[in-house]
């Protein structure tokens, strides 16, 4: 559609103020306070980071694991014989496919000593690798097993994981702080101290926001970082200017704290303030006029007629260079751009 007039937008205007009120917004002031806040200034030693290294240092080791590779027999006979090739330069692979299995069914993967049968755990682990064990009985048969790869035992050094123990010590105390400080910031507060009175006594900051009931700004624009933002904005839309809110849980130890320092009443907005929308919403309006226009002259002339495919054509040459038909749809069916409420129709008809 071409521009609107003024006297177009206004007269849209008017038959659509209620779409353009402000909601009422609120005035907030929030104090923030988790574990992750605070760790940075938690001092943490070498000294006790090495000390919870040690406590902790089973976390730190990977045992030594080996690739084993096992064949299975009937009985022990069996096994004594495959034994026996092998000792005479018989391939391991040719004693599997023997047994009538695969290297896929033998191989038992890369394992630490516990994670194997008990049966084997001995033999396995005194193995050298490519070594054939000797004859070993087990609750399913006689065995023989080869290891073909080990990795050693490691236990992951300080240097490698003393930043992520310090983060670990630091945020462990700010949460222990956490507790105590939502106690003064609480006593503080049934003194009747606003959050911005309170927050710089205990060196924290307070941040200001205005929203709408949905956490929408006076602009539109949704912020994502609302702490707890449904029960928050719920609450704090049912508080007046003044009022003493309790602080609302932040996971398993932080905090969030808010005062409603102001609040605008909704109300209808001028025409001069959403302008450029209404613009943009009477423009989408005119285009959809346009289109229902355009789909009855061309519903008219189907109906006097014209074959769909030279209207099809006729509306979209320059992308679709023929009339576009759809594969065999099912009653339930859609194409794209063909949805499934026409598909429906179509089977209200015949051909």
């Amino acid at each position: 559609p071409p521009a609107p007039t003024d006297e177009q937008l206004k007269a849209y205007f008017e038959e659509n103020k209620a779409n353009y009120a402000a909601p009422e917004y609120r005035k907030l002031d929030l104090l923030v306070l988790r574990p992750e806040d605070l760790a940075a200034s938690m001092e943490v030693t070498d000294a006790e980071i090495e000390a919870d290294y040690q406590a902790r240092i089973s976390n730190y080791q990977e045992p030594e694991r080996r690739r084993v590779q096992q064949i299975v027999f009937p009985n022990r006979e069996a096994a004594e014989a495959a034994k026996k090739q092998l000792e005479e330069g018989a391939f391991f692979e040719t004693v599997v496919a023997e047994a009538d299995r695969t290297m896929a069914d033998a191989d038992l993967g890369v394992l630490a000593k516990a994670a194997l049968p008990a049966h084997l755990q001995e033999p396995a682990f005194s193995l050298e690798v490519n070594a054939i064990s000797d004859v070993i009985d087990g609750p399913f048969g006689s065995v023989l097993i080869r290891v073909t790869e080990i990795t050693q035992a490691r236990t992951t050094p300080l240097e490698e994981v003393k930043d992520s123990i310090k983060n670990a010590l630091a945020l462990e105390r700010a949460a222990n702080r956490i507790n105590g400080l939502s106690e003064e910031l609480e006593d503080s507060r049934a003194g009747g101290s606003t959050l911005a009175d309170t927050a710089p006594k205990f060196d924290l900051t307070v941040r200001s926001i205005e929203v709408d009931a949905r956490g929408r700004t006076t602009d539109g624009t949704q912020l994502p970082d609302i702490p707890q933002s449904s029960d928050l904005l719920r609450q704090a839309f049912r508080t007046e200017v003044g009022g003493q809110a309790s602080a609302l849980d932040i996971g398993a130890a932080g905090f969030v704290w808010y005062d409603v320092t102001d609040i605008a009443a909704a109300r209808d907005r001028t025409q001069d303030e959403v302008t450029e929308r209404l613009k943009e919403d009477w423009t989408a309006a005119e285009r959809s006029k346009l289109v229902q226009a355009k789909a009855e002259a061309l519903k008219a002339r189907l109906e006097g007629g014209a074959p769909i495919r030279e209207l099809a054509i006729e509306i979209d040459t320059s992308t679709l260079g023929a009339a576009p038909t759809t594969q065999p749809l099912n009653r339930s069916g859609s194409a794209d751009g063909f949805p499934i409420a026409a598909t429906q129709v179509g089977f209200k008809g015949g051909e």
